[in-house]
């Protein structure tokens, strides 16, 4: 059994829990005996239940920041290739937990969940104005609203539970090809298999 564990041992060992098991499944006895210590030591470093929680909402805020950062911060990239690498880690990050997990961290943690949806809000606006910059997009096209309505769809596809990893990934690359001129289709058509959504 682990003794002394540190408080970023507990919050990525109730991080992993949460994504096995969802939110409702945590019990601060079973964390506090899973890593060898009282129920008063892990009071001491979280105020609560759901200070713990939100400790590690913001552990996977964090994980999916240093994510985008590893794969889309390069200023020579594409627009359409950073446009589908935020696609793919954004999607990978809706389906790293179940449906009703992620319902509860959108119903029971908005403010964590805004300060999320933020960050790929600003990531996906910055990829998709440097494509209408290279007129990849047809002009027509409200950025603002897209991102918001791409969002949206992949979201509540996936919250309803009856697509898989595989169809949101279709889905999503309907969704922006259908937004493109003819020139970004064209790219898009030539991407590499395993690179488009």
């Amino acid at each position: 059994m682990k003794r002394g564990a540190t408080k970023e041992e507990i919050i990525l060992a109730t991080y992993d829990f949460i994504i096995r098991n969802g939110i409702r499944a945590i019990r601060v006895d079973e964390i506090a005996q899973m890593q060898g210590i009282s129920k008063r030591t892990l009071y001491e470093m979280f105020v609560d239940r759901a200070g713990l929680i939100e400790a590690c909402i913001e552990y996977m805020i964090r994980l999916q920041r240093r994510r985008i950062k590893q794969c889309c911060n390069q200023e020579e990239c594409d627009p359409l290739v950073r446009l589908f690498l935020l696609a793919e880690i954004y999607i990978d990050g809706l389906c790293l937990v179940k449906c009703n997990v992620l319902s509860e961290i959108m119903d029971s943690y908005s403010h964590h969940w805004a300060q999320l949806r933020q960050v790929w809000y600003s990531e996906f606006m910055q990829a998709l104005t440097r494509c209408h910059q290279k007129q990849l997009f047809l002009s027509e096209i409200d950025i603002d609203h897209f991102v918001i309505k791409l969002f949206d769809i992949l979201i509540e596809a996936r919250r309803r539970g009856n697509h898989s990893y595989e169809d949101l990934r279709f889905l999503c690359r309907a969704v922006i090809r259908g937004s493109a001129t003819l020139q970004g289709i064209r790219q898009i058509d030539n991407l590499p298999p395993t690179m488009v959504c």
